[in-house]
């Protein structure tokens, strides 16, 4: 007599359809666990929470609470005074400094001339090569060296730029060159 065909089922041991976490053998190690995405989903949306947050901190903190542009840094101020005439002037007649000074992001010089009693500070003569880097014309440059300690301060303009000057013999010229917006 022939053999009925095998069919699987729960009398034969096997499970159909077959199943790869289902195994007869008691002593196999379990599958292992399916990995959930939630933990990537998760870190995924913090992370772009974290970049938003810091993305309006940044933006918050350049604008200001106004909306108004945020005042430049040093080294944008360092930049822009790298590239104004106050610094070219300053690099030929006052390479070290010694009575120049340049601020408000280049657009301000400042100069603080050697007086009889103070001695430091900028010589007529690179004080002449300043003016004349600048392009002052002669009739400021007759004012500003024709000033009296008496006279108190005063002012001069130029195509481009804008001064005040004092005198006092004992301190010296002290001069403030702006350039014109």
């Amino acid at each position: 007599m022939a053999q009925p065909p095998f069919v699987p089922g729960p009398q034969s041991g096997q499970v159909w359809p077959p199943n790869p976490s289902y195994t007869t053998d008691p002593f196999a190690a379990p599958p292992p666990p399916k990995k959930s995405r939630l933990p990537w989903l998760l870190a995924a949306a913090a992370l772009a929470a974290a970049l938003v947050a810091t993305l309006g901190v940044v933006l918050f903190v350049q604008r200001g609470n106004s909306g108004e542009a945020a005042a430049p840094s040093a080294w944008e101020q360092e930049q822009a005074a790298s590239a104004s005439p106050f610094k070219s002037a300053q690099r030929r007649c006052d390479e070290f400094q010694e009575g120049t000074k340049i601020a408000d992001g280049g657009k301000t010089l400042i100069i603080d001339g050697a007086g009889e009693e103070t001695t430091a500070g900028l010589s007529v003569t690179s004080l002449e090569c300043l003016v004349k880097e600048l392009g002052m014309p002669e009739s400021v440059k007759a004012q500003m060296f024709d000033t009296r300690a008496l006279d108190g301060r005063q002012t001069g303009t130029w195509p481009g730029f804008s001064a005040s000057w004092s005198y006092h013999p004992d301190d010296g010229m002290d001069v403030v060159i702006t350039q014109a917006k």
